[in-house]
């Protein structure tokens, strides 16, 4: 066994007659409830008609009709969540079934099982196979269309066609009689 040799002197253990402090906590801001670490939850057998807000994560697994926002948080609305109205949120998870229009300032996913009928405006959104998707998608929600991009976009293949059609004949010249 090894043996400290006796001309290495131990220091002392420090010891302090003063009592310990306590260690300073910020005051909560008043008015603000600091975010729980799991999300709010709107339970399966829960139904509210409304408009909700907060500072915190949702998750909806219940019924709800009318507004969320939560800017800063996520949503997510679970397999067993119905959401009639809108829904605004930093990020968006669509699990069940959400009818209204989506805005989210970071992202939105519609997961396969989930269904969405309405407009969806955030910079990325993503639609897994399967899922089930009626409405517009709008990925530059920062920048205004013209009336003059409209037409264009609405109209497609087969209105594009006709409309080229349509003006080559306006434009080709007349047969000359003779």
């Amino acid at each position: 066994m090894w043996k400290r040799p006796d001309d290495v002197a131990v220091p002392p253990p420090v010891v302090s007659a003063d009592p310990p402090r306590p260690v300073p906590t910020t005051p909560p801001t008043p008015g603000r409830v600091p975010a729980p670490s799991s999300p709010a939850r709107l339970g399966p057998s829960l139904a509210l008609e409304g408009k909700l807000s907060g500072e915190e994560d949702l998750l909806v697994d219940g019924r709800f009709r009318g507004e969320i926002q939560v800017p800063a948080h996520q949503v997510t609305v679970g397999s067993d969540g119905r959401v009639e109205g809108e829904v605004r949120a930093s990020s968006i998870v669509v699990e069940g079934e959400v009818r209204g229009n989506l805005t989210a300032s970071q992202q939105v996913l519609v997961r396969a099982s989930g269904r969405v009928h309405g407009d969806i405006r955030a910079p990325r959104v993503a639609l897994d196979q399967g899922c089930r998707f009626k409405g517009a998608i709008d990925m530059e929600p920062g920048v205004k269309s013209t009336p003059a991009d409209l037409p264009e976009r609405r109209e497609g293949r087969e209105g594009r066609r006709e409309r080229e059609a349509r003006e080559a004949t306006v434009s080709a010249p007349a047969p000359a009689a003779g």
